[in-house]
C-alpha cells in the first residue's frame, strides 16, 4: 500500500465537492418551471380556443408575477382580468384572456446623427395596423422626423429617425384684463424660426380656476406670447348615489363644475364601493342636486353544472353551483350532486364560462355488472381492486395539456399526480455526484497492490 500525499488527498476533496455543487442548481431552480397557458373564452365572434401556451422560469415555486404573465402575452390579446399574481397549479398556470380590439405600439424616435433613442413612447393602433403615419406622431422637442409618410410596424416597435433642431425659450404671459394683473408667466421651448406657438402647446399650463379665451396659433412678440385667459365661474352641486333596489340613498357627495353646466357627465362620477352605475351619460342638474341611480355589484353568480355520461353522451344530472363573481376556474371537490351511481371522469380544476360547464362522469364499477357471482366474487374483487387502482393512479398520473375546449365543454387544468420531477432529479443528481467523489477519494486514498 502506498500513501498518498496530502496534494493528492486535498485535489480528491475538491473534485467531491465541485460535482455536487455542480448539481445543485438543478434541484434549486427547476422547481420553478410554469406552463402559462392563455386561454380565449370567445364572444359572439369567435369561439373558445386556447391562444398560447408558453413555458418559463417563474420566480416562483407557487405562482408568476403579473409582469411575467404581460411578458409572454401573445399579440393581438389583452388579460380579462389583471391580478398582482396567478397560482401555479401542477406546473400550469391558467390565464384568461380576450382577442383585442386594438394593439399598443411603442415609436423609437432615434436621432442617428447622435447615435442614441432621444425618446419612445407608445401608441394605441388598431390590431391589424402593419404601419404607422407620420401624421400621428409628434417629435419630441427639440427634434424634427427625418421621414414623412408610412413608417412600418416591426416586433411591436417603429423607428422613427429624428434630428436635433436649434431651439429657443418662450415666455406665455397668461393675462386676466378683468382683474387687470397677470396670472402667471411659464416657459415653452420652441423651433428656432418659430413665428408663433399653438394654444395646444400652452394648455396644460393654464393656471386652475382659469381658462384661455383664444385657441389657435398665437404669435411671438419679442419673446412672449400674450394668452388672454378669464376666471372660470363656478359652483357647487351634490350627486345623490341612490340605490333604489334597496330604496335608500348610499352617499352624497359635493362636486364643484361650472356656473352655466346643467348635467354632468357619468364619465366624471365614480360610484360609492360595491356599487355600479345604473345609467351612463349626461346627468340633469336639478336645484343643485344631481340623481345618479346604483345598484349592488353581485358578489356571487350561479353557475349551471351539467353531468354528462361519457358513454351515452347524455345528460344525467344537473347542478346549481354558487361562487364567488368573476370566478372562471373551480376544482371538482365542491361538487356536491354528482348522480348517484355515477363518478366523475377527472379530478382536478375545471373552467367554467358564461354561466355553465360540462362535468363528464362515468357509472360506478358496481352499476356495471363486474360482479357477477359469489364463487368469483373474491377473485372479481381482487380483481376489480386492482383494476380501480390502476384506473385511479392512472387518472391521476395522466397529465392533460391544457388545450382549447369544444364549446360549452368542460376544460379540464392539468393533473399530474405529481408536483414536479425536477426536484426528485436535481436531488438524484447530487447524491450520485457525492458517490462519485467519495470514489474518486477513496481510491487516491489507497493503490492497489
Amino acid at each position: 500500500m502506498q500513501q498518498t500525499t496530502f496534494k493528492t488527498r486535498l485535489l480528491a476533496l475538491l473534485t467531491a465537492v465541485f460535482m455536487v455543487v455542480v448539481s445543485i442548481p438543478f434541484a434549486a431552480f427547476a422547481d420553478n418551471t410554469a406552463i402559462l397557458n392563455y386561454y380565449c373564452s370567445g364572444d359572439a365572434n369567435h369561439s373558445q380556443h386556447q391562444a398560447a401556451e408558453v413555458t418559463i422560469s417563474a420566480s416562483s415555486a407557487t405562482s408568476v408575477t403579473l409582469q411575467e404573465v404581460k411578458d409572454k402575452l401573445p399579440e393581438g390579446y389583452v388579460l380579462v382580468n389583471e391580478k398582482n399574481s396567478y397560482d401555479i397549479n401542477d406546473g400550469y398556470v391558467w390565464i384568461d384572456v380576450t382577442e383585442a380590439k386594438t394593439k399598443t405600439i411603442k415609436i423609437n424616435y432615434y436621432s442617428e446623427a447622435e447615435e442614441k433613442q432621444i425618446k419612445e413612447e407608445e401608441l394605441t393602433v388598431a390590431p391589424d395596423a402593419t404601419c404607422v403615419n407620420t401624421s400621428k406622431l409628434t417629435a419630441p422637442t427639440g427634434y424634427e422626423l427625418v421621414e414623412v409618410g408610412d413608417l412600418p410596424i416591426r416586433d411591436g416597435y417603429v423607428y422613427a429617425a429624428v434630428r436635433k433642431v436649434s431651439t429657443k425659450e418662450v415666455k406665455i404671459n397668461f393675462y386676466c384684463p378683468e382683474e387687470k394683473k397677470q396670472v402667471a408667466e411659464p416657459t415653452v421651448v420652441v423651433n428656432a424660426d418659430a413665428t408663433c406657438v399653438n394654444s395646444s402647446a400652452y394648455a396644460a399650463l393654464v393656471p386652475a380656476g382659469y381658462e384661455l379665451v383664444e385657441v389657435g396659433d398665437m404669435p411671438i412678440r419679442d419673446g412672449y406670447v400674450y394668452a388672454e385667459v378669464r376666471k372660470v365661474a363656478t359652483k357647487t352641486i351634490k350627486i345623490n348615489y341612490y340605490s333604489e333596489e334597496e330604496e335608500k340613498q348610499i352617499a352624497e357627495v359635493e362636486m364643484t363644475v361650472p356656473a352655466d353646466a346643467t348635467y354632468v357627465n357619468t364619465s366624471k362620477l365614480t360610484a360609492p364601493a360595491g356599487y355600479k352605475l345604473v345609467l351612463a351619460g349626461d346627468l340633469p342638474i336639478r336645484d343643485g342636486y344631481v340623481y345618479a341611480a346604483v345598484r349592488k355589484v353581485p358578489t356571487t353568480t350561479t353557475i349551471k353544472i351539467s353531468y354528462v355520461d361519457e358513454a351515452t353522451d347524455k345528460e344525467v344530472g344537473t347542478e346549481d353551483l354558487v361562487v364567488n363573481q368573476g370566478t372562471t376556474v373551480v376544482n371538482f371537490n365542491v361538487l356536491k350532486s354528482v348522480p348517484a351511481g355515477y363518478e366523475l371522469c377527472e379530478v382536478g380544476d375545471f373552467y367554467v364560462g358564461n354561466g355553465s360547464a360540462k362535468v363528464m362522469v362515468r357509472k360506478t364499477k358496481s352499476n356495471n355488472g363486474s360482479s357477477s357471482s359469489s364463487a368469483s366474487s373474491s377473485s372479481n374483487t381482487t380483481n376489480t381492486s386492482a383494476s380501480n387502482t390502476t384506473n385511479t393512479s392512472a387518472s391521476q398520473k395522466q397529465v392533460v395539456k391544457a388545450a382549447a375546449a369544444p364549446a360549452n365543454t368542460t376544460k379540464v387544468l392539468p393533473k399530474t399526480g405529481a408536483t414536479n420531477a425536477a426536484p426528485l432529479i436535481g436531488g438524484s443528481l447530487a447524491v450520485v455526484a457525492l458517490l462519485m467523489g467519495y470514489g474518486v477519494y477513496g481510491l487516491v486514498l489507497r493503490k492497489k497492490d
